[in-house]
């Protein structure tokens, strides 16, 4: 783990094996409204042995204090997205970890989507656009 860590950092993690889509994810990020002290990195993987072990090796050799770990065809339409993400860390102490979509307990299965209790929201793509709308969450604790 690297001992230094990067106040001013934040790093977006995607493992990659279809390029026309990891350019259309980074063109999405490219796009970000950035704040003038953040410093922006692109950290792809490539040839992992599995997606848990190239997230987990780029989160150890970056010294980013935040890091956005997101699949290729994932594409952020927020542009206020870095301010937004920053604006939750700082108004919450304890938090170390957020997600845009998934589960109050993973099931048995561990696949998010057969739990009982989602949360979350996201606009997904197969054939037609449509967007996934679970539960709210109010509060950030």
């Amino acid at each position: 783990m690297n001992p230094h860590v990067n106040q001013h950092s934040i790093s977006f993690i995607t493992c990659v094996n279809d390029d026309t889509l990891y350019d259309l994810c980074q063109r999405h990020i490219q796009s970000l409204s950035v704040p003038p002290h953040m410093k922006v990195e692109l950290i792809n993987i490539r040839n992992a042995d599995s997606m848990a072990s190239g997230y987990h090796k780029a989160m150890q050799d970056s010294d980013s204090k935040y890091k956005v770990y997101l699949h290729q065809d994932t594409f952020i339409i927020n542009r206020n997205f870095i301010y937004d993400l920053l604006y939750v860390f700082q108004q919450n102490d304890g938090l170390g970890m957020i997600g845009v979509i998934g589960a109050e307990e993973v099931p048995q299965s561990g696949i998010w989507w057969e739990a009982s209790k989602k949360a979350g929201k996201v606009i997904e793509y197969r054939s037609t656009y449509s967007y996934l709308l679970f539960d709210e969450i109010d509060e950030t604790v």
